[in-house]
C-alpha cells in the first residue's frame, strides 16, 4: 500500500523524514500482511481442489459399480428370462396352437415313459431283492439245513445203527 503525504513549504526536514519513516513502516507492514494472506489463500485453494478430485473419483467409482450391477442384472435376468420365455412360448405355440394333436401324443409318450420307468423300478427292484433273499435263504438255510440233516442222519443212522447191528451180531442168542 502506497501512502502519499502532501506537505507545505514550511514543513521542516525532520518532519519530512519522520513522515517518510512512517510511510515506509506502513508500507512494509501492509506488504507483510498481504503476503501472509496470499499464502493462506493458496493453501486453502489446494486443499479444496484435492478434496473435490477425491470426491469426483469416488463418485465415478460408484457409478462404475452401479453400471456393473446393472449389466449383471441385465445378463442374469433378461438373458435367462428371454430364453425361458422363448422356449416356453415355442413349446406353447408349436405343440399346442399349431400341432395340438402332437401335444396329446407327447403327453401320452410322457405317461408311457413314466409308467415304464416306475414299472421298471418297482418290478426289478422288488424282483431283484425278492430273488436275492429267496436264493440267499435257499442256499444258506436250506443248503446248510439239508447238509447238516444228511450229515447227522448219516452219522446217527450209519454209525449208531450199524454199530448197534454189529454189536448184536457179536452176542448171539
Amino acid at each position: 500500500m502506497h501512502t502519499t503525504t502532501t506537505t507545505t513549504t514550511t514543513t521542516t526536514a525532520a518532519t519530512t523524514a519522520a513522515a517518510a519513516a512512517a510511510t515506509t513502516t506502513t508500507t512494509t507492514s501492509s506488504s507483510t500482511t498481504t503476503t501472509t494472506s496470499t499464502t493462506t489463500s493458496t493453501t486453502t485453494t489446494t486443499t479444496t481442489t484435492t478434496t473435490l478430485l477425491l470426491l469426483l473419483l469416488l463418485l465415478l467409482l460408484l457409478l462404475l459399480l452401479l453400471l456393473l450391477l446393472l449389466l449383471l442384472y441385465y445378463y442374469y435376468y433378461y438373458y435367462y428370462y428371454y430364453y425361458y420365455n422363448y422356449y416356453y412360448y415355442y413349446f406353447y405355440y408349436y405343440f399346442f396352437c399349431y400341432h395340438h394333436h402332437h401335444l396329446l401324443l407327447l403327453l401320452l409318450l410322457l405317461l408311457y415313459y413314466y409308467y415304464y420307468y416306475f414299472y421298471y423300478y418297482y418290478y426289478y427292484y422288488y424282483y431283484y431283492y425278492y430273488y436275492y433273499y429267496y436264493y440267499y435263504f435257499y442256499y444258506y438255510y436250506c443248503y446248510y439245513y439239508y447238509y447238516y440233516y444228511y450229515y447227522y442222519y448219516f452219522y446217527y443212522y450209519y454209525f449208531f445203527h450199524h454199530h448197534h447191528q454189529h454189536h448184536h451180531h457179536h452176542h448171539p442168542q
